[in-house]
Parts: C-alpha cells; sequence; structure tokens
C-alpha cells in the first residue's frame, strides 16, 4: 500500500495537480505545504516550468536557507533564461550578500 501512494507522489501525470495545490498553500500563507506539494511536483516532472522554482527558492528564503532558494532559482533561471522577475531575484539576493550571482 505505502508503494502504491509513493507511486501516486510520484506519477509525472500528477505534477500538475501537487504544482497547483502548492499554488493555493503559497497564496494562503502555508508554506510548508506549499513546500511539500513543490517538491513532489518537481520530483515527479523536473521540467514543471520556472514558476515553480521560483516559489520554491522563496519559501527556501523564507526558512533562511539560502542556498537551497539559490539553487532553487538558478534551476528557474536554466528553464527559463529570459524571465526578468528570475533574473531580478538571483541577481538581488547575490548581490545582497555580497557575492554576485552568475547568470546565463
Amino acid at each position: 500500500y505505502a508503494a502504491a501512494e509513493r507511486g501516486l507522489h510520484e506519477d509525472a501525470g500528477l505534477a500538475h495537480v501537487h504544482k497547483n495545490i502548492g499554488d493555493l498553500r503559497y497564496r494562503a500563507g502555508r508554506y510548508d505545504e506549499a513546500l511539500e506539494a513543490y517538491s513532489r511536483a518537481t520530483r515527479a516532472n523536473p521540467e514543471i516550468g520556472p514558476d515553480t522554482y521560483l516559489k520554491l527558492g522563496n519559501i527556501r528564503l523564507r526558512r533562511m536557507e539560502r542556498e537551497e532558494a539559490l539553487r532553487c532559482w538558478e534551476r528557474a533561471l536554466e528553464l527559463d533564461p529570459e524571465n526578468p522577475q528570475i533574473v531580478l531575484t538571483v541577481r538581488g539576493v547575490g548581490y545582497k550578500a555580497g557575492e554576485p550571482v552568475a547568470t546565463h
């Protein structure tokens, strides 16, 4: 039974369901639950979209997990290198810490 549940959580077809749940939790300020949902979405489909990684990074930063936040934002940038919101986020955090982050 547990293996079947894990399969449901990792099913690529459900990635967007997990992302949508994450979006609802994120907007409601339920960041721990959003983090779980977004993480399931990215495990099921690593190409799910840059906005998922952007929000994951935002949540990680709220949790004071700066390195993880940067990794999430860098992944978002890989998926959409021309997205101004992502570029500004990555640069802004890097500059605030006195460590410019390379953008592609």
